[in-house]
């Protein structure tokens, strides 16, 4: 059974429901995931991109993050699945609830929301479909999160040792992509960053 505490829960700022309700033009699904023991945090100050580096189905990398790594379950917060379709955004579906503290990313779970897309980047670029969901839940998250303050790759963060999402996915493409949406929140647009950002490595804060 899902593990949640309805008093923290109703108190944290940002819901599935509210994300969902900022969406454009894509449709945020819930895959009904059950999940352990999960820690309460107060809120998220950014958002971590990540490829899943690999071709399990979204409940296959749930039950993996649970049976090999011992998890309480799939860490990302969202998931992005891989679509050939153009004419409509890809699928985003819920992850680990938005009030507990990620597993995606080490020295940033506690003030992170972790999106992953379905696929590996390493090899072969997100579609097109995947490029529409992406950003519209990115400008939806920062819309609903009064406290984020940017966005980054995986791989930006200093304490992490990994090159996710992978080398078939750079800034420019996802900026080029929110320009189409015609809003700002990127790590090198013109938001007041914390004294400790950098422009190509992003410190934990």
């Amino acid at each position: 059974m899902s593990t949640t505490n309805p008093t923290f829960r109703h108190a944290f700022p940002v819901t599935f429901e509210s994300v969902a309700g900022k969406l454009r033009d894509s449709a945020l699904r819930d895959p009904l995931l059950d999940f352990g023991d999960l820690e309460d945090r107060h809120g998220a100050t950014l958002i971590v991109i990540h490829s899943q580096q690999g071709s399990q189905s979204l409940h296959a990398e749930h039950q993996a993050c649970i049976d090999t790594r011992h998890w309480s379950g799939l860490g990302y917060n969202f998931w992005i699945e891989r679509s050939l379709e153009e004419r409509t955004p890809a699928t985003i579906w819920r992850g680990r609830p938005l009030w507990a503290v990620a597993a995606h990313c080490i020295g940033a779970n506690k003030n992170s929301y972790g999106i992953c897309l379905a696929g590996d980047a390493r090899k072969l670029g997100p579609t097109p479909s995947q490029m529409w969901a992406l950003v519209d839940l990115i400008h939806s998250l920062f819309v609903s999160s009064p406290n984020l303050l940017l966005w980054c790759f995986h791989r930006d963060i200093l304490t992490a040792d990994t090159d996710c999402p992978g080398s078939c996915l750079a800034e420019p493409e996802v900026t080029a992509a929110m320009s189409l949406y015609q809003f700002p929140p990127t790590k090198y647009g013109p938001l007041v960053f914390p004294a400790q950002f950098r422009p190509c490595k992003t410190a934990v804060y």
